[in-house]
Protein backbone atom coordinates (compact mmCIF):
# COMPACT_ATOMS: atom_id res chain seq x y z
CA UNK A 1 0.00 0.00 0.00
CA UNK A 2 1.20 3.71 -0.30
CA UNK A 3 1.92 5.39 2.63
CA UNK A 4 -0.20 8.75 3.12
CA UNK A 5 3.52 10.53 2.53
CA UNK A 6 3.90 9.23 -0.64
CA UNK A 7 0.15 10.05 -1.86
CA UNK A 8 0.84 13.19 -0.73
CA UNK A 9 4.46 13.69 -2.29
CA UNK A 10 2.84 12.86 -5.82
CA UNK A 11 0.23 15.88 -5.14
CA UNK A 12 3.03 18.16 -4.87
CA UNK A 13 4.01 17.18 -8.12
CA UNK A 14 0.71 17.80 -9.60
CA UNK A 15 0.40 20.87 -7.90
CA UNK A 16 3.56 22.03 -9.08
CA UNK A 17 2.85 20.94 -12.58
CA UNK A 18 0.55 23.41 -14.57
CA UNK A 19 -2.66 21.58 -15.41
CA UNK A 20 -5.09 22.56 -18.14
CA UNK A 21 -7.53 20.21 -16.56
CA UNK A 22 -6.76 19.74 -13.20
CA UNK A 23 -10.17 17.76 -12.88
CA UNK A 24 -9.44 15.11 -15.52
CA UNK A 25 -6.15 14.45 -13.99
CA UNK A 26 -7.31 13.76 -10.58
CA UNK A 27 -9.41 11.26 -11.87
CA UNK A 28 -6.40 9.66 -13.51
CA UNK A 29 -4.81 10.25 -10.32
CA UNK A 30 -7.26 8.20 -8.65
CA UNK A 31 -7.44 5.55 -10.84
CA UNK A 32 -3.97 5.09 -10.73
CA UNK A 33 -3.69 4.76 -6.65
CA UNK A 34 -6.93 2.94 -6.36
CA UNK A 35 -5.75 -0.23 -5.74
CA UNK A 36 -2.76 1.17 -3.40
CA UNK A 37 -4.70 3.32 -1.28
CA UNK A 38 -7.54 2.33 1.51
CA UNK A 39 -10.87 3.74 -0.29
CA UNK A 40 -11.58 5.51 3.04
CA UNK A 41 -8.70 7.19 3.51
CA UNK A 42 -9.02 8.34 -0.47
CA UNK A 43 -12.37 9.66 0.02
CA UNK A 44 -10.32 11.98 3.07
CA UNK A 45 -8.20 13.47 0.90
CA UNK A 46 -10.56 14.47 -1.71
CA UNK A 47 -12.12 16.12 0.53
CA UNK A 48 -9.20 17.97 2.45
CA UNK A 49 -5.68 17.58 1.29
CA UNK A 50 -6.88 17.91 -2.60
CA UNK A 51 -9.67 19.92 -2.38
CA UNK A 52 -7.41 22.19 -0.44
CA UNK A 53 -4.31 22.13 -2.52
CA UNK A 54 -6.22 22.52 -5.76
CA UNK A 55 -9.04 24.98 -4.42
CA UNK A 56 -11.71 22.96 -5.72
CA UNK A 57 -15.56 23.91 -5.58
CA UNK A 58 -17.57 21.49 -3.62
CA UNK A 59 -19.79 20.22 -6.90
CA UNK A 60 -15.81 19.08 -8.16
CA UNK A 61 -15.54 17.35 -4.86
CA UNK A 62 -18.60 15.43 -5.32
CA UNK A 63 -17.28 14.37 -8.88
CA UNK A 64 -14.47 12.77 -7.59
CA UNK A 65 -15.99 10.84 -4.90
CA UNK A 66 -18.43 9.56 -7.61
CA UNK A 67 -15.05 8.58 -9.29
CA UNK A 68 -13.67 6.46 -6.23
CA UNK A 69 -17.46 5.07 -5.94
CA UNK A 70 -17.43 3.56 -10.07
CA UNK A 71 -13.75 2.53 -9.08
CA UNK A 72 -14.24 0.73 -6.09
CA UNK A 73 -17.46 -0.95 -8.06
CA UNK A 74 -15.45 -1.73 -10.56
CA UNK A 75 -12.62 -3.19 -8.71
CA UNK A 76 -15.64 -5.66 -6.98
CA UNK A 77 -16.77 -7.04 -10.44
CA UNK A 78 -13.41 -8.09 -11.73
CA UNK A 79 -13.05 -9.58 -7.72
CA UNK A 80 -16.24 -11.45 -8.44
CA UNK A 81 -15.31 -12.34 -12.53
CA UNK A 82 -11.94 -13.75 -10.96
CA UNK A 83 -13.48 -15.58 -8.62
CA UNK A 84 -16.17 -17.12 -10.70
CA UNK A 85 -16.28 -20.87 -11.93
CA UNK A 86 -15.57 -21.59 -15.34
CA UNK A 87 -18.80 -23.26 -16.63
CA UNK A 88 -17.21 -25.98 -19.60
CA UNK A 89 -20.22 -26.29 -22.45
CA UNK A 90 -20.06 -29.24 -24.17
CA UNK A 91 -22.05 -31.22 -26.75
CA UNK A 92 -22.07 -34.73 -25.09
CA UNK A 93 -21.69 -36.73 -28.97
CA UNK A 94 -18.59 -35.66 -30.04
CA UNK A 95 -16.65 -32.24 -29.08
CA UNK A 96 -13.27 -31.52 -27.87
CA UNK A 97 -11.92 -29.36 -24.88
CA UNK A 98 -8.39 -28.58 -24.26
CA UNK A 99 -8.80 -29.88 -20.31
CA UNK A 100 -10.72 -33.16 -21.42
CA UNK A 101 -9.53 -33.96 -25.08
CA UNK A 102 -12.07 -35.61 -27.45
CA UNK A 103 -15.70 -36.33 -25.49
CA UNK A 104 -18.25 -39.10 -26.41
CA UNK A 105 -21.34 -40.13 -25.16
CA UNK A 106 -22.00 -43.67 -24.33
CA UNK A 107 -25.04 -45.59 -22.86
CA UNK A 108 -25.26 -48.43 -19.89
CA UNK A 109 -28.73 -49.30 -19.56
CA UNK A 110 -30.82 -46.41 -19.57
CA UNK A 111 -28.08 -44.10 -17.90
CA UNK A 112 -26.25 -41.68 -19.90
CA UNK A 113 -22.87 -40.95 -19.65
CA UNK A 114 -19.56 -38.90 -20.88
CA UNK A 115 -16.54 -40.04 -21.66
CA UNK A 116 -13.06 -38.23 -22.29
CA UNK A 117 -9.80 -39.00 -24.16
CA UNK A 118 -7.85 -38.26 -20.39
CA UNK A 119 -10.11 -41.22 -19.06
CA UNK A 120 -12.82 -39.45 -16.95
CA UNK A 121 -16.18 -40.68 -17.08
CA UNK A 122 -18.74 -38.52 -15.86
CA UNK A 123 -23.08 -39.48 -15.56
CA UNK A 124 -24.62 -36.60 -17.72
CA UNK A 125 -26.53 -36.00 -14.66
CA UNK A 126 -23.79 -35.38 -12.23
CA UNK A 127 -22.05 -33.08 -15.27
CA UNK A 128 -23.67 -29.65 -13.40
CA UNK A 129 -21.67 -30.42 -10.49
CA UNK A 130 -18.90 -30.85 -12.38
CA UNK A 131 -19.06 -27.36 -14.05
CA UNK A 132 -19.89 -29.26 -17.24
CA UNK A 133 -22.77 -27.84 -19.31
CA UNK A 134 -23.99 -29.81 -21.65
CA UNK A 135 -25.91 -28.82 -24.89
CA UNK A 136 -28.21 -31.16 -25.23
CA UNK A 137 -29.38 -34.43 -22.99
CA UNK A 138 -31.42 -35.88 -25.52
CA UNK A 139 -28.61 -37.71 -26.82
CA UNK A 140 -29.70 -41.18 -28.42
CA UNK A 141 -27.37 -42.78 -30.70
CA UNK A 142 -23.83 -43.98 -29.28
CA UNK A 143 -21.04 -45.89 -31.01
CA UNK A 144 -19.33 -46.79 -28.28
CA UNK A 145 -19.96 -49.68 -25.88
CA UNK A 146 -19.29 -49.98 -21.73
CA UNK A 147 -16.91 -52.42 -22.21
CA UNK A 148 -14.97 -50.67 -24.79
CA UNK A 149 -15.04 -47.83 -22.71
CA UNK A 150 -13.93 -49.62 -19.46
CA UNK A 151 -10.95 -51.59 -21.34
CA UNK A 152 -10.07 -47.77 -22.65
CA UNK A 153 -10.22 -46.30 -18.68
CA UNK A 154 -8.10 -49.35 -17.73
CA UNK A 155 -5.92 -48.59 -20.48
CA UNK A 156 -5.77 -52.15 -21.99
CA UNK A 157 -6.89 -51.33 -25.55
CA UNK A 158 -4.33 -49.96 -28.01
CA UNK A 159 -5.56 -48.18 -30.97
CA UNK A 160 -3.24 -48.19 -34.11
CA UNK A 161 -4.20 -46.05 -36.47
CA UNK A 162 -3.14 -48.08 -39.15
CA UNK A 163 -4.59 -51.31 -37.95
CA UNK A 164 -7.68 -49.67 -38.40
CA UNK A 165 -6.97 -48.39 -41.95
CA UNK A 166 -5.90 -51.72 -42.95
CA UNK A 167 -8.45 -53.51 -41.35
CA UNK A 168 -11.33 -51.02 -42.54
CA UNK A 169 -9.85 -51.12 -46.40
CA UNK A 170 -9.94 -54.98 -46.53
CA UNK A 171 -13.12 -55.12 -45.84
CA UNK A 172 -14.49 -52.88 -48.30
CA UNK A 173 -12.47 -54.61 -50.77
CA UNK A 174 -13.58 -57.51 -50.26
CA UNK A 175 -17.50 -56.61 -51.09
CA UNK A 176 -16.66 -53.81 -53.62
CA UNK A 177 -15.09 -53.60 -56.64
CA UNK A 178 -13.57 -50.36 -57.67
CA UNK A 179 -10.98 -49.65 -61.18
CA UNK A 180 -9.41 -47.24 -59.15
CA UNK A 181 -7.64 -48.13 -56.15
CA UNK A 182 -7.31 -45.31 -54.54
CA UNK A 183 -10.57 -44.54 -53.97
CA UNK A 184 -10.77 -47.45 -50.95
CA UNK A 185 -8.11 -45.04 -49.48
CA UNK A 186 -10.65 -42.13 -49.64
CA UNK A 187 -13.44 -44.43 -48.53
CA UNK A 188 -11.51 -45.69 -45.80
CA UNK A 189 -9.76 -42.30 -44.63
CA UNK A 190 -13.05 -40.70 -45.00
CA UNK A 191 -14.98 -43.18 -42.20
CA UNK A 192 -12.07 -43.03 -40.06
CA UNK A 193 -12.34 -38.96 -40.07
CA UNK A 194 -15.66 -39.32 -38.93
CA UNK A 195 -14.68 -39.97 -35.49
CA UNK A 196 -13.23 -36.61 -34.91
CA UNK A 197 -14.84 -34.12 -37.42
CA UNK A 198 -15.61 -31.53 -34.83
CA UNK A 199 -11.73 -30.87 -35.18
CA UNK A 200 -11.81 -29.25 -37.79
CA UNK A 201 -13.86 -26.09 -38.93
CA UNK A 202 -14.56 -27.94 -42.77
CA UNK A 203 -16.03 -31.39 -43.06
CA UNK A 204 -15.68 -33.04 -47.43
CA UNK A 205 -18.89 -34.74 -48.94
CA UNK A 206 -18.78 -38.20 -50.14
CA UNK A 207 -20.93 -38.22 -53.84
CA UNK A 208 -21.56 -41.73 -55.22
CA UNK A 209 -22.93 -41.16 -58.85
CA UNK A 210 -23.30 -44.43 -60.84
CA UNK A 211 -25.38 -46.50 -62.79
CA UNK A 212 -28.51 -47.91 -60.94
CA UNK A 213 -27.43 -51.11 -59.51
CA UNK A 214 -23.67 -50.51 -59.55
CA UNK A 215 -23.00 -50.71 -56.27
CA UNK A 216 -23.64 -47.51 -54.19
CA UNK A 217 -26.36 -48.59 -51.95
CA UNK A 218 -23.81 -51.34 -50.76
CA UNK A 219 -21.12 -48.68 -50.40
CA UNK A 220 -23.71 -46.58 -48.27
CA UNK A 221 -24.52 -49.68 -46.34
CA UNK A 222 -21.17 -50.50 -45.39
CA UNK A 223 -19.91 -46.48 -44.74
CA UNK A 224 -23.32 -46.83 -42.30
CA UNK A 225 -22.11 -49.53 -40.55
CA UNK A 226 -18.95 -48.15 -39.91
CA UNK A 227 -19.08 -44.35 -39.60
CA UNK A 228 -19.95 -42.22 -36.59
CA UNK A 229 -23.86 -41.99 -36.07
CA UNK A 230 -24.48 -42.76 -39.61
CA UNK A 231 -28.47 -42.05 -40.14
CA UNK A 232 -30.23 -42.97 -44.04
CA UNK A 233 -32.91 -40.30 -44.93
CA UNK A 234 -35.23 -42.85 -46.40
CA UNK A 235 -38.88 -42.20 -45.45
CA UNK A 236 -37.98 -39.29 -42.71
CA UNK A 237 -39.45 -36.14 -42.87
CA UNK A 238 -37.71 -32.63 -42.98
CA UNK A 239 -37.91 -32.18 -38.86
CA UNK A 240 -36.64 -35.61 -38.64
CA UNK A 241 -33.67 -34.95 -40.27
CA UNK A 242 -32.62 -31.74 -38.88
CA UNK A 243 -32.84 -32.98 -35.46
CA UNK A 244 -30.90 -36.33 -36.03
CA UNK A 245 -27.94 -33.95 -37.21
CA UNK A 246 -27.79 -31.17 -34.45
CA UNK A 247 -28.94 -33.79 -31.74
CA UNK A 248 -26.64 -36.65 -32.87
CA UNK A 249 -23.73 -35.40 -34.92
CA UNK A 250 -25.31 -37.90 -37.66
CA UNK A 251 -23.26 -38.76 -40.41
CA UNK A 252 -26.19 -38.50 -42.92
CA UNK A 253 -26.45 -41.09 -45.92
CA UNK A 254 -28.86 -39.52 -48.68
CA UNK A 255 -29.55 -42.27 -51.19
CA UNK A 256 -31.36 -41.69 -54.43
CA UNK A 257 -31.08 -37.96 -53.91
CA UNK A 258 -32.82 -37.75 -57.16
CA UNK A 259 -35.81 -38.85 -56.09
CA UNK A 260 -36.65 -36.78 -52.76
CA UNK A 261 -39.66 -34.82 -53.39
CA UNK A 262 -40.05 -31.32 -52.74
CA UNK A 263 -40.47 -30.62 -49.40
CA UNK A 264 -37.71 -33.07 -48.35
CA UNK A 265 -35.39 -31.50 -50.80
CA UNK A 266 -35.08 -28.69 -49.99
CA UNK A 267 -34.24 -29.86 -46.39
CA UNK A 268 -31.77 -31.75 -47.71
CA UNK A 269 -30.40 -28.74 -50.11
CA UNK A 270 -30.28 -26.34 -47.10
CA UNK A 271 -28.63 -28.58 -44.76
CA UNK A 272 -25.68 -29.71 -47.28
CA UNK A 273 -25.46 -25.95 -48.55
CA UNK A 274 -24.75 -24.91 -44.94
CA UNK A 275 -23.45 -27.85 -42.82
CA UNK A 276 -19.67 -28.11 -44.64
CA UNK A 277 -18.37 -25.42 -42.58
CA UNK A 278 -18.93 -24.79 -38.66
CA UNK A 279 -19.33 -20.90 -38.80
CA UNK A 280 -22.37 -21.33 -40.69
CA UNK A 281 -23.62 -24.42 -40.06
CA UNK A 282 -26.60 -23.62 -38.69
CA UNK A 283 -30.57 -23.56 -39.82
CA UNK A 284 -33.41 -21.38 -38.15
CA UNK A 285 -36.98 -23.26 -37.57
CA UNK A 286 -39.91 -22.61 -36.04
CA UNK A 287 -40.80 -24.52 -32.91
CA UNK A 288 -43.43 -24.65 -30.47
CA UNK A 289 -42.10 -23.17 -27.08
CA UNK A 290 -42.74 -23.87 -23.56
CA UNK A 291 -45.21 -21.35 -23.42
CA UNK A 292 -47.11 -22.56 -26.73
CA UNK A 293 -45.74 -19.67 -28.77
CA UNK A 294 -43.93 -19.92 -31.63
CA UNK A 295 -40.24 -19.52 -31.11
CA UNK A 296 -36.95 -19.52 -33.79
CA UNK A 297 -34.41 -22.45 -32.73
CA UNK A 298 -30.80 -22.69 -34.46
CA UNK A 299 -30.31 -26.45 -35.45
CA UNK A 300 -26.62 -27.45 -35.91
CA UNK A 301 -26.15 -29.06 -39.62
CA UNK A 302 -22.37 -29.36 -39.50
CA UNK A 303 -21.52 -33.49 -39.96
CA UNK A 304 -19.72 -35.47 -42.63
CA UNK A 305 -22.52 -36.41 -45.55
CA UNK A 306 -22.43 -39.11 -48.42
CA UNK A 307 -25.18 -38.11 -51.33
CA UNK A 308 -25.87 -41.06 -53.68
CA UNK A 309 -27.79 -40.36 -57.48
CA UNK A 310 -28.61 -42.49 -60.01
CA UNK A 311 -26.82 -41.10 -63.63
Amino acid sequence: MTSRKQIEEKLEELVVIPIEDPLQKLKDFIYEEFENIDTRELRGFVKSVIKEKFKLREKDVQILLAEIKSAENKQKLVKELLETTEIIEIDPVMDYKEQEGMIYTFFKGDTKYVVTSVGNVYEYEECKDKNIKLKSMSTSMSKLLPKTVAKFIQRKTKVKISEIYSKLRNIIKKYVFLEDENIYAVLVTWIIHTYFFKLFMYVPYLWLNGDKSSGKSLILSLLSKFSFNAFSSVSVTEATLFRQVDRDSSVLLLDEYEKANAGIGEAITQILNSGFYVEVAKVPRNIVGSTGDYETKLYSTFSPKVISRNI
